[in-house]
């Protein structure tokens, strides 16, 4: 007969209790990994709560972005390019911001909106928002937006309807953009071009009335748009086509009289370029106070040491877009955006902002250029510059929580402490019988 040892009765016991707390970690581990896991396989880059459907595939667009530059931006923001009518990113971006802004450290994306953007903006938009999310979750940063000609309403409207998107996008340059409409869209011929954006971008239409209705730069986003007058043949009447109500508003000719920028070219015009990189690398919009007036004395930015494209290029091949019915009719507006909807959102985004005073342009400024010369190795931002955003949060929605999957959980794991306890609880008695029966 063997004595029984009260302390290997202790001991044993407590080794029941240690299987069975150790069971209960697991059995939380698995609890938390099942939710992550929904998450995960979940459609990260998709709308999130408060936010209007999404009706494209976030795979299709993922498939039409080009991106260049390092993952991390040397500690800068992303960047996305969104093109406008008629072209691709590629044939907007290729041969000038695209390589560029890689050149210069920054991670830089272009998307390639559906049908070459001449089918309705709203939807087109959609490419917008699902890029932007997928560039905040991959940098953990706030993103830049730079859009020419139609993709700045593209960006506006992202920004305009999605509170996900507004929340992290830091800059929004405009790159002679349509914001108030443009003349050149409104004549009797544009609904034989078979063009739904293009009637978007006529004065008064419906689309640019909700765009436009109260705050045109809501929430913090920083807003800058640069155009040209004169020598801009499509965004018309210069003067107001491409202003936007509260954002910092620069025309090139005020900057540098006399200086000829059409519609196209103005994605290479230095001047520009350098009120685009000083709207990317300090806080708030550009401005014409920090202009350096020898930029005036530059033509284009384009084939400057780093970048591989060129305005003397062979011209890529160009598909003809699937133009729709003739005429075309502008399309209706998603219901998000309708006058009751939009009257909804505005009661609900707080006062509308008067329009700042920055937008004017002043005196340059000696001090603090605009222009940038080519860094060799990637800047360093000052912490004032950069962005203390916090990684984007995915927040779960209705398609990735499961009926009763918390409840479902909570049984399990009950059902594995319990079930560890036994096994402890038995494995003291079998050695309790051992010992008293030896």
């Amino acid at each position: 007969m063997v004595a029984w040892d009260d302390r290997d009765v202790r001991g044993q016991r407590v080794s029941g209790w240690w299987r069975g707390l150790a069971a209960a970690v697991v059995a939380h581990g698995l609890a938390a990994a099942v939710p992550a896991a929904a998450a995960s396989s979940a459609d990260v880059d998709g709308a999130r709560p408060g936010d209007p459907t999404l009706s494209v595939d976030p795979a299709a667009v993922h498939a039409a972005m080009t991106c260049l530059g390092p993952l991390d931006g040397g500690g800068r923001e992303p960047v996305l390019l969104v093109h406008g009518t008629f072209v691709t990113g590629s044939e907007n971006f290729g041969w000038n911001y695209l390589p560029e802004l890689a050149a210069r450290g920054y991670r830089v994306c272009t998307v390639d909106l559906p049908n070459r953007s001449v089918d309705d903006i709203q939807l087109a938009t959609e490419h917008v928002v699902v890029a932007v999310h997928r560039l905040a979750r991959q940098s953990g940063r706030k993103v830049d937006v730079v859009a020419h000609s139609q993709g700045a309403l593209e960006a506006r409207w992202a920004v305009r309807w999605w509170p996900s998107v507004r929340a992290v996008v830091d800059d929004l340059v405009s790159l002679a953009g349509p914001n108030q409409g443009t003349t050149a869209a409104s004549g009797p011929l544009t609904p034989l071009l078979g063009c739904p954006a293009c009637l978007q971008m006529a004065p008064g239409s419906a689309f640019l009335t909700a765009l436009n209705a109260g705050d045109q730069t809501p929430g913090e986003v920083s807003t800058t748009s640069i155009y040209s007058t004169f020598t801009d043949e499509l965004i018309t009447p210069n003067a107001t086509a491409a202003r936007i109500d509260g954002a910092s508003n620069l025309e090139l000719q005020a900057l540098c009289p006399g200086r000829a920028v059409t519609h196209v070219s103005i994605v290479a015009d230095a001047v520009a370029h350098s009120l685009v990189l000083a709207a990317l690398s300090r806080p708030g919009p550009a401005s014409a106070a920090g202009f350096a007036r020898t930029t005036c004395l530059q033509t284009t930015f384009v084939g400057l040491p780093g970048n591989t494209g060129g305005l003397g290029g062979p011209p890529a091949p160009r598909p003809v877009p699937a133009l729709g019915a003739v005429p075309a009719v502008e399309p209706p507006l998603q219901p998000y955006a309708r006058p009751d909807a939009a009257a909804q959102a505005a009661a609900t985004s707080g006062p509308i902002r008067p329009t700042r005073s920055r937008g004017a342009a002043v005196e340059p400024a000696a001090s603090d250029p605009v222009t940038v010369p080519r860094p060799t190795a990637p800047a360093v931002i000052p912490p004032t510059a950069a962005v203390a955003a916090a990684p984007v949060r995915v927040q779960p929605t209705a398609a990735t929580r499961t009926p009763g999957g918390r409840a479902l959980v909570v049984v399990a794991v009950l059902a594995l402490v319990g079930a560890a306890g036994a096994a402890g609880g038995a494995f003291t008695r079998r050695t309790r019988s051992r010992s008293t029966n030896g």
